[in-house]
Formats: structure tokens, C-alpha cells, sequence
């Protein structure tokens, strides 16, 4: 009896995960989306002079919109930063096309990612570990969990839009869809917000300590 309690319990509790893992299905590719990008961006930050510049460029960016600034000049620096993929993402999803340009803007921002990282640890060693650990991944996972429920978002509305192509699809107002896709996009834009804050809170409190 045990073990056929155990055993139920057991196919109780994989079903629910293999329930879970396809209601957020769409949000786990994007999620190895990004895991690629940011793989690429590592592996090819030293191996291509372009995008080791690239990488250096955004790095010094990263410092010049931070070094002796206010809290405030900090935190809409980084959020307006931030708005740009987050607006870009919102524009994809409005489009038929963004269930391919999506996932590309997910993996784009995971390669701009790993290309700091990579960056970071070849040039500056412990030194620049401490950096990314302290000042950088605090307000960027923040900003990463935001930005791929953004994206799960924008995918799904483009995924409906790619629908109503189809011949057979019946035509539908999609004014309803549309505003609960804003509203979620405003959800969003709070995580942005909170992450724009942290941002600035380290910046603004730590740069000077580990000045590379």
C-alpha cells in the first residue's frame, strides 16, 4: 500500500511539473534564448576584435552614465537604458513577425550581457568579478525577469496576430487583447522601475570601490 501511495504521489507531482512546464512554455525558450545568446557572447568576446570593441564600448558607456552622477541622474539613465529594449520588444509584438524577432531581441540582450561578463573576468580578473557580482547582476536579474515576461507577452500577441493571417481563422476585434497586453507591459514597466532604483543605489554607493 505504501508504495503504491508513493507511487501515486509520484504521478501526481510530474504531472503537475509537466503542467507547469507547458503552461510557461514560451517563457522557457525565450529563457534558453537567452542562455544562448549570453553563451555566444562569453565565447566570442575574445575571439573577434569587433565584438571584443563592441563589448568595450558598452562597458565604458555603462561607467560614463554612472560616474559622479546623483542617485536620480542614475536611475533614469538606467531605466531609459533599460526602455529601449523593453520598447522594442513591445514593438515586435504588435507585428506578425514578432514570433521570429522576439526570441532574436531576448538573444541579443543575453549576448550583450555575457559579452560584459566575458569582459569583465578576462581583463580585470577578481577585480572585475567583484564589479559585474556587486554593481552589475543585482539590478540586471531584476531586469532580465521583467524583460522575459515582457517577452512571453509579446510573443503570445504576435502569435495571435501570426493566427488571424491564416485563411481558416475567423476574423476578430482584437481591441480587448490589446489592452491587456498595455496592461501587462505596465507591469512590466514597475520591474523596470525597481530595477533602474537598485541600479543606482550600487552605483551610486559602490562605483568608487571598485573602480576598474
Amino acid at each position: 500500500m505504501y508504495m503504491r501511495k508513493g507511487t501515486v504521489v509520484s504521478l501526481k507531482s510530474c504531472n503537475k511539473i509537466f503542467y507547469f512546464l507547458k503552461l510557461n512554455r514560451v517563457l522557457l525558450i525565450l529563457t534558453l534564448c537567452f542562455i544562448l545568446g549570453f553563451l555566444i557572447g562569453i565565447f566570442t568576446a575574445d575571439k573577434y576584435e569587433a565584438v571584443n570593441n563592441f563589448n568595450s564600448t558598452v562597458f565604458e558607456n555603462f561607467i560614463a552614465n554612472r560616474s559622479d552622477r546623483s542617485f536620480w541622474q542614475i536611475a533614469v539613465k538606467s531605466f531609459f537604458n533599460s526602455m529601449l529594449f523593453i520598447l522594442l520588444e513591445f514593438a515586435c509584438g504588435t507585428s506578425a513577425l514578432g514570433v521570429v524577432f522576439v526570441p532574436l531581441c531576448v538573444g541579443a540582450r543575453g549576448f550583450l550581457y555575457g559579452g560584459t561578463a566575458a569582459l569583465l573576468y578576462s581583463e580585470h580578473l577578481l577585480k572585475g568579478i567583484a564589479f559585474h557580482t556587486v554593481l552589475i547582476l543585482p539590478a540586471a536579474v531584476i531586469f532580465i525577469f521583467g524583460f522575459l515576461l515582457a517577452a512571453r507577452e509579446s510573443f503570445d500577441f504576435s502569435l495571435m496576430l501570426a493566427r488571424l493571417t491564416l485563411p481558416q481563422t475567423m476574423p476578430m476585434n482584437i481591441s480587448f487583447q490589446f489592452k491587456s497586453y498595455c496592461i501587462k507591459y505596465i507591469a512590466v514597466l514597475i520591474i523596470i522601475v525597481f530595477s533602474a532604483v537598485i541600479d543606482a543605489i550600487l552605483c551610486g554607493n559602490f562605483l568608487t570601490v571598485f573602480s576598474l
